[in-house]
């Protein structure tokens, strides 16, 4: 990423990365700079979700392991929202979606 100015203040990829939050607990290269990616990644359709329609199911652990890939699952109605908010000369509807939820993983 290159600088810019934002409301008067030159602005750097580290300090970017440094307001993401906490990428510490991290200790796979490939997974931290994946995390960090998503911040700088395009976002062609947005859905809103209510926020009182949705659980959370925890990750696979294994002693010290945490085993998570992002996948999840969505019901029939989210999956058909979501195909609502796609371009109209999408001819297949897909089934497969890399979403963003709330902006950050819960602690």
């Amino acid at each position: 990423m290159a600088p810019f100015m934002h409301e008067g203040t030159l602005l750097f990829d580290r300090m970017l990365i440094q307001a993401l939050g906490d990428f510490g607990s991290i200790h796979s290269p490939a997974k931290c700079a994946a995390r960090i990616g998503q911040a700088f990644s395009d976002t062609r359709t947005a859905v809103a979700i209510d926020l009182n329609s949705y659980y959370e199911v925890g990750d696979v652990k294994r002693g010290d392991r945490v085993f998570s890939d992002g996948v999840g699952t969505m019901s029939r109605s989210l999956m058909e929202k979501v195909w609502e908010h796609l371009p109209k000369k999408t001819l297949v509807k897909p089934t497969c979606l890399q979403i963003r939820f709330q902006g950050r993983r819960p602690n």
